[in-house]
């Protein structure tokens, strides 16, 4: 049996992640608490407490590189574009 966050690549059909903001707290830090079900529907009570963990020093900031490679990205496609729209 597979299970997975996206339901159609899961056995039963059903979501088995939940993500969310966790604060912190009984020493575990903050961070992005995700929670995974490893049992199908109808054995399972569905709580997303099975195999709980929490990702911490997640940033969703670009690093310089990525950017660079965007840009890049960018210009070609246009240097492209702008051969095609020319001839």
């Amino acid at each position: 049996m597979r299970f997975a966050s996206d339901p159609a690549l899961s056995y039963d059909g059903v979501n088995h992640a939940y993500a969310t903001p966790f604060a912190g707290r009984n020493g575990i830090p903050a961070g992005i608490f995700v929670g995974m079900k490893d049992l199908p529907v109808g054995q399972s009570d569905l709580d997303y407490n099975d195999d709980p963990f929490v990702f911490t020093n997640v940033s969703s900031t670009p690093e310089p590189g990525t950017l660079a490679m965007l840009g890049s990205g960018i210009l070609g496609v246009a240097g492209i574009l702008r051969r095609k729209m020319c001839r």
